[in-house]
C-alpha cells in the first residue's frame, strides 16, 4: 500500500481515505506541551497569536503536564500598559510599579485573554486570534527586564530561547503554579 497526500487534506492509502480535521503544522516538538487533562498545546502558536496584541512586546508561554492551564511571561508595551494604569486611576506609577501592581496585572491578563479568545476583527471577518480555552494563559507575569541577545533570553534574530527564559524565571514560574495549588483553581 502506498500513501499519497492530496491537496484537499485527505490521505489516500489505496483502501480508505481519511480526512484530517486539524491543521498540520511543522511547529516541532520543542514547544508542544501536554496539559494535565491531555490537551496538546503548541506554545509557539499561542505566542504568535498573542504577540499581535499591541500590549505585548514579547511573550513566553509555559505549560506543564502537572497543571490544567498555561502561564505567560510578558514584556509589556510601556505606552499600552500606561493606558491600562490610567484606566484604573494609577497613571502616576513607574513602569516597574505598574508591572508589579496586582490590579494592573489582572486587567492586562483579562485583556490578553479577551484578545486571544475573540481575536482581531477585520471588516466582516476574523483576522487573528480565536484560541481555544486551553490555549489561553490563565496567569501572566509582567516583566520589566528587556529580552535582548545580550541578556541571552533571545537569539540574534529575536526568537525566544525558552529554556534560558525558564531558567532565569524559574522561581516566578514555580510561584505562579504553586499559588493555584494553595488556593485551588485560578480565577484569573
Amino acid at each position: 500500500m502506498s500513501v499519497q497526500q492530496c491537496t484537499d487534506c485527505f490521505f489516500i492509502t489505496g483502501i480508505n481515505s481519511v480526512q484530517i480535521h486539524t491543521k498540520m503544522d511543522a511547529t516541532g516538538k520543542k514547544d508542544l506541551v501536554k496539559l494535565q487533562f491531555g490537551e496538546y498545546v503548541a506554545l509557539g502558536k499561542v505566542e504568535a497569536e498573542l504577540k499581535t496584541y499591541p500590549l505585548i512586546e514579547n511573550i513566553c508561554v509555559f505549560g506543564s503536564g502537572l497543571h490544567t492551564y498555561l502561564i505567560a511571561l510578558i514584556i509589556p508595551n510601556q505606552m499600552h500598559l500606561k493606558t491600562i494604569a490610567k484606566d484604573l486611576g494609577k497613571g502616576d506609577l513607574s513602569f516597574g510599579e505598574m508591572c508589579s501592581d496586582e490590579e494592573i496585572t489582572a486587567e492586562a491578563a483579562e485583556r490578553v485573554r479577551d484578545f486571544g479568545k475573540n481575536g482581531e476583527k477585520g471588516v466582516g471577518c476574523l483576522l487573528k486570534g480565536g484560541l481555544f480555552g486551553s490555549e489561553l494563559p490563565k496567569k501572566i507575569k509582567l516583566c520589566t527586564e528587556e529580552w535582548n541577545p545580550e541578556s541571552g533570553l533571545v537569539t540574534a534574530a529575536f526568537k525566544i530561547r525558552r529554556k534560558h527564559i525558564e531558567n532565569r524565571y524559574k522561581s516566578v514560574i514555580d510561584s505562579m503554579y504553586s499559588e493555584s495549588m494553595q488556593n485551588g483553581p485560578s480565577s484569573m
